[in-house]
């Protein structure tokens, strides 16, 4: 492997890796500063999640169109990485500086415009992650590397946010959690405007687009939806994966703080998220021999056991550790190939349909997952309403516990059941073989008919 590629596989790791410091920042720690630094009422921010969620969703499938009609020297998605880099960056500070002096309805007004767009701004950059993967390489193997590399680099963005923000915040606040948690993003911000300058001086895209399918009409783009059995199950899959991680997050603090009596776990249980680069790394061998389907299959059983030890251990320490660690471990191959998944149904598209749609399939896909993060993020915050938790109480009573535990361990269970359920319906990996070669063939015929004089 030449030191192009690997730099190519680092930088496709770093966008996850940008794209995390911001995504974790939003689902692990918005909520909490919303109820308990801001002191907005907990139904009052779910409410505000499910809107914004829901718009974020809606603008995902109009992002997937607007890539596959742009066309740039530098190719399709990459240019995003330039133009949005630096948006971000600001939305991301402004989001946590709600001003103190506003009152609650102001303060509401102010959360949802600063949540809209930063949602807004970050599918503008994070939507062409995905979409740039079919272009990165079409050796499907190839890709699940590339998914590796994207994995481990969304991880560690995901573990720098949940270990460093509290002692962050608790140093640059000195006592003030409003000051520390502004500054803990303004530090975050930095960090992500440097990588995704990196990510587009070091990616580039393959040119995959002869005939019709270089620009491509809107019917054209949302055709690429006919009969493609595996994109629904994928995105369906997302959704589910999506809201799992976005309740468990959401709940993690709640179910340290409260549930354990003990606060301080939480960034321990962040740092056992490091344990996914192992699973991560095993993903190529794992599923070249068991096939993608069945890795993620495997994933949710090994997931939804570590649930089942979470809920049996209780306030034992060492089971809820246990517990957890398994359940990451069945996240990581399921979340691990779930973008390579992404990029294969892709090519599916175009076998069935002779339509590639990198833009419309990976965004519409981004939809499912945004609007499993905005239920997971509003089903949260309304259990916690509904079992009467309040943000200014030294102790919750006992129905705000079992919200909590309703959130952190139960409702992310059914979902890795789900996911199992609907894995055992795709078939892609039967398939690819003979739809890898049909596609190539055709593009061979389409260049050899490019050539000929007219």
């Amino acid at each position: 492997m030449g030191s192009g590629p690997l730099r190519s596989k680092f930088a496709y790791g770093a966008s996850d890796l940008a794209s995390n410091l911001s995504f974790s920042a939003i689902g692990v720690f918005l909520m909490i500063y919303y109820t308990d630094v801001v002191h907005i009422p907990a139904a009052a921010v779910g409410t505000m999640f499910l809107v914004t969620r829901i718009w974020d969703a809606i603008t995902d499938p109009l992002m997937g169109i607007l890539i596959d009609k742009t066309h740039t020297r530098w190719g399709k998605s990459r240019p995003y990485f330039l133009w949005m880099c630096l948006p971000l960056a600001i939305m991301m500070v402004l989001t946590f500086s709600v001003p103190a002096r506003l009152s609650e309805s102001g303060k509401l007004v102010y959360v949802y415009l600063t949540f809209m767009l930063l949602t807004m701004v970050y599918t503008a950059i994070n939507i062409p992650v995905t979409a740039i993967l079919p272009r990165l390489t079409t050796d499907l193997g190839e890709r699940t590397v590339y998914g590796v590399f994207r994995g481990i680099g969304g991880l560690t963005g995901n573990v720098i946010v949940m270990a460093a923000t509290v002692p962050l915040v608790a140093a640059l606040g000195r006592g003030e959690p409003a000051k520390g948690y502004r500054l803990a993003m303004t530090v975050y911000a930095a960090i992500v405007l440097l990588l995704f300058l990196f990510v587009f001086c070091s990616l580039k895209e393959l040119s995959l687009d002869e005939g019709k399918n270089a620009k491509l009409r809107l019917a054209e783009s949302i055709g690429a939806v006919k009969g493609n059995l595996p994109w629904l199950i994928i995105l369906a899959v997302g959704f589910l994966l999506q809201m799992h991680v976005a309740m468990r997050s959401a709940a993690l603090v709640y179910y340290c703080k409260y549930a354990l009596r003990n606060e301080g776990l939480a960034p321990v249980v962040g740092m056992l998220m490091l344990i996914m680069v192992f699973p991560m790394l095993l993903l190529p061998a794992i599923s070249g021999r068991i096939g993608k389907r069945n890795t993620v299959i495997m994933g949710g059983c090994i997931g939804a056991v570590g649930f089942l030890i979470i809920w049996l251990g209780g306030t034992v320490i060492p089971v809820f550790l246990a517990g957890n660690i398994l359940s990451i471990i069945g996240l990581s191959f399921a979340l691990g190939l779930l973008f390579v998944l992404i990029a294969d149904t892709v090519d599916y598209g175009e076998y069935q349909n002779g339509v590639r749609s990198e833009g419309f399939l990976s965004a519409a896909a981004s939809f499912g997952q945004k609007m499993g993060v905005g239920l997971g993020g509003a089903a949260a915050a309304f259990v916690l309403g509904a079992g009467g938790y309040s943000g200014e109480a030294e102790v919750q009573t006992p129905s705000a516990i079992r919200a909590i535990q309703c959130n952190y361990i139960f409702l992310p269970l059914a979902g890795f059941v789900l996911v199992i359920i609907l894995m055992c319906f795709y078939n892609v990996d039967k398939t690819a073989p003979r739809m890898m070669a049909e596609l190539e063939e055709r593009r061979r015929r389409k260049g050899e008919a490019g050539r000929k004089p007219s």
